[in-house]
This record gives C-alpha cells, sequence and structure tokens, in this order.
C-alpha cells in the first residue's frame, strides 16, 4: 500500500533546510516503510527544499536497518521543481555510498 505523507503538514515550512524538521519527516518515513508499506512525499509547490534537510529526512534511511536496495522504488515524490527533485535525486543516490563506507568519507573530511 502506498501511504502519501503531505511534507507540510509534518514540517510546517515552506523553506525546508533545517536538519531537525527533516527529522521530523524522517521519523514519519520510517515508520511507515517499517511498516511495509510504500510512500508518496507531497511537497507543496512553493516549498524550497536544500540538501541538509534532504539528508536527515531520506539520506539516513540508507542506515536504518530497512532493506537498502528497496528503498529508491518504495519512495516516490511529487511537487519538487526540476532543481529540487535533482537534490533529491542526489540524497538517494549518495547516501548508500555514503553509508556504505562512511568511515572513509568521515576521515576524508
Amino acid at each position: 500500500m502506498e501511504v502519501k505523507i503531505n511534507v507540510q503538514d509534518i514540517v510546517g515550512e515552506k523553506v525546508l533546510v533545517r536538519i531537525q524538521d527533516g527529522q521530523k519527516l524522517y521519523a514519519e518515513i520510517h515508520k511507515v516503510l517499517s511498516e511495509g508499506n510504500e510512500i508518496l512525499l507531497a511537497f507543496e509547490k512553493d516549498q524550497v527544499v536544500y540538501t541538509p534537510f534532504l539528508n536527515a529526512a531520506v539520506g539516513q534511511l540508507f542506515n536504518s536497518g530497512l532493506e537498502t536496495s528497496t528503498l529508491p522504488s518504495r519512495i516516490r515524490v511529487e511537487g519538487l521543481d526540476e532543481f529540487s527533485q535533482g537534490k533529491f535525486n542526489r540524497v538517494m543516490g549518495n547516501a548508500p555510498r555514503y553509508f556504505a563506507n562512511a568511515k572513509v568519507y568521515d576521515e576524508i573530511l
């Protein structure tokens, strides 16, 4: 079953940059995915999305104990402009690589 999560309802902000706000969304996403459901993340057309928010909201799912190979196919988004969709796609692509090699990445940074 696909569960629709309205990001505005969870976060209550139009500018999505804060890690704390991403953490709120992460908690809801993790709960729904843990129940075996798929997710549709519904963003408002005028919401501005930044990478720190996305790293907290979806990036850390790849280090949460969920089956990482199926995560990208279980999360859909709507309402993002092309630029924000690109950020979302990069986070979904980079997070598995980061968590697979976190120690190496952390030593470099």
